[in-house]
């Protein structure tokens, strides 16, 4: 990953949720979807 693409990554998940960012640091990849806002 070069460092132009670690600065856009970090600026996506500043926008998540912290229930969402919590699933990542715990590497629940799979609860990602399901944590995702839902709009309507």
């Amino acid at each position: 990953m070069d460092i132009e693409q670690a600065i856009r990554f970090e600026k996506k998940i500043k926008k998540w949720s912290q229930a969402k960012k919590k699933a990542l640091i715990e590497g629940r990849f799979e609860d990602l979807p399901n944590l995702a806002k839902k709009e309507i």
